[in-house]
């Protein structure tokens, strides 16, 4: 396991408790409200279908500053901690991410201004401070450039980056965070990529049993559920979809197998009533399956070849207008600024994905595509 250096705050030296930044504006349209301290959002499906991309999307989000040089970059100034298990992640790729943003910021600002100027109805949660924001738009190129720079390189300070490449690290990580905690002061936001990462090996090597392996998980998240609510910490977690119920059928049509793997399990029920039971397993637990206060469901409905995934076609097919879908600036459900920046890139050319939320039995979907500078979502 490896961790990146990381910057911490004044206080934190000197044994203080910097209370964590406020969330509230993550992403209004996935998270409308924001998630509140010690809330678990678990973001679920196969594989390619933009878990990872979307956590990183919010991590960016948290790492941006809510304001900049005159304009609302929507984000939300946190310190954040990622477990990457999966070992997809990529500090260039965030890095570029966060700096396309807050040139899109820029260029919405710049766009206000010039219909300030004519006398239109300029974007008012844009600009936060014009003569700022005049000041930076006077300056050449490549003081942007490097100012920008300077910024994305500012907010990486409050990433803690800790890698797990097998099983042992993964455990030891979680039943750690508390030092981990303890030690980077004032952590808002918990990324686990995925945690599903090492479940077949977990099974295979630690568990003689479904039953079992609930056990060992259960153990491990208790103390993860602890340490997230005693630091007000939010965590999102990407979660693989482990095997499909048509293997469970598959795999335990033999009744006679089944009530023998039931019976070390120490559950003696009805094949058939348990079979819906095993499928739940693949939720880690009790633990984790009743502290996680958001579902978030996603997967891909359209690629660029125009194959539509999902079962609405008919419903698809308005999606694919480029007017259908918002280049939100983060933390504002004003979209009318963006338009423009559409114009140039239709839903055909990408990826479509959907994401299915579910919130205290409320459910909602949305769409988004996947772009450079972040998360597109669909207007309403």
């Amino acid at each position: 396991m490896s961790k990146t250096p990381t910057t911490k705050p004044l206080l934190g030296g000197l044994g203080c408790h910097i209370p964590p930044a406020d969330l509230i504006q993550l992403d209004p349209h996935l998270l409308p409200g924001g998630p509140q301290p010690g809330e678990v959002i678990e973001l679920t499906g196969g594989s390619n279908c933009g878990k990872s991309s979307l956590a990183q999307h919010l991590i960016a989000t948290a790492l941006l500053p809510h304001t900049w040089r005159g304009i609302k970059t929507g984000g939300c100034g946190a310190v954040v901690m990622l477990v990457d298990c999966d070992l997809h992640f990529s500090i260039l790729q965030l890095e570029n991410r966060m700096q396309k943003r807050i040139k899109q910021c820029l260029r919405l600002g710049k766009d206000a201004l010039k219909k300030r100027k004519l006398g239109q109805q300029a974007e008012e949660n844009v600009i936060v401070d014009e003569e700022e924001l005049r000041k930076l738009l006077h300056s050449d190129k490549g003081s942007i450039k490097n100012e920008i720079i300077s910024l994305v390189k500012q907010c990486l300070q409050s990433l803690s980056y800790l890698r797990c490449t097998n099983s042992t690290q993964y455990a030891i990580t979680l039943l750690s965070l508390e030092e981990y905690m303890m030690e980077q002061n004032g952590v808002s936001l918990l990324v686990i990529d995925s945690l599903s990462a090492y479940s077949w090996y977990d099974r295979v090597y630690r568990a003689k049993s479904w039953a079992k392996l609930k056990d060992y998980y259960n153990g491990i998240f208790t103390t993860v559920m602890t340490c997230i609510k005693k630091y007000s910490v939010v965590l999102i977690a990407t979660k693989g979809i482990l095997f499909s119920k048509k293997f469970l059928e598959d795999d335990y049509r033999d009744k006679s197998r089944l009530q023998t793997d039931l019976k070390e399990d120490g559950e003696m029920k009805d094949p058939e009533e348990d079979m819906e039971g095993v499928s739940e397993r693949e939720l880690f637990g009790n633990v984790w399956a009743s502290n996680v206060t958001h579902r978030i469901i996603l997967s891909l409905q359209h690629n660029p070849a125009g194959n539509v995934i999902g079962q609405n076609e008919d419903s698809f097919s308005e999606r694919n207008d480029t007017s259908s879908v918002s280049n939100v600036t983060p933390g504002s459900k004003d979209t009318n600024a963006n338009k423009s920046l559409n114009s140039t890139t239709s839903c055909s050319d990408r990826y479509l994905y959907a994401a299915e939320v579910t919130v205290n039995l409320n459910k909602s979907k949305l769409m988004y595509a996947i772009h450079e500078e972040g998360i597109r979502w669909q207007n309403k």
